[in-house]
Parts: structure tokens; C-alpha cells; sequence
């Protein structure tokens, strides 16, 4: 089994320097092996988004209502 580190910095460098909190949160996801971030920050999302290559997070960054969608709730 194959461990992948990830790193605040590379998100921070990512989404913007602004975004460091947002950037540690999504980063702790990934350590507890989340497979989604809840979030109601719609720019965070976005930034995240627009830099999903950049990131290789496989953590989904979602709004609840998306969530919900998602689990069809």
C-alpha cells in the first residue's frame, strides 16, 4: 500500500496565501482520510476547484447542500 503525504503548503500555494486556515483544514481531511470536506466558503471551493491538479487532493470539497445531493437526502 502506497502512503501519500500531502502538504499545507502546496494547497496554500494553490488557493492563495489568504487561504491558509482553509488550506490547513482541507490538508487535516486528507490526513484523517476523509472523502469529503464540508465547507461554506463558495471562494475557497472554487479556488480549490480551479486547482484540483495542482492540489492532488482526493478529498471532494463540498457545500452541505451538496453533500446532501450527493447521499440523495
Amino acid at each position: 500500500m502506497t502512503h501519500v503525504v500531502f502538504d499545507t503548503n502546496v494547497i496554500v500555494s494553490a488557493v492563495g496565501p489568504t487561504r491558509v486556515d482553509d488550506a490547513y483544514h482541507l490538508w487535516t481531511a486528507e490526513e484523517a482520510g476523509l472523502d469529503a470536506f464540508l465547507t461554506m466558503d463558495y471562494q475557497f471551493q472554487d479556488a480549490v476547484t480551479q486547482q484540483r491538479q495542482a492540489i492532488a487532493s482526493p478529498v471532494e470539497v463540498l457545500r452541505p447542500v451538496e453533500l446532501l445531493e450527493h447521499l440523495r437526502i
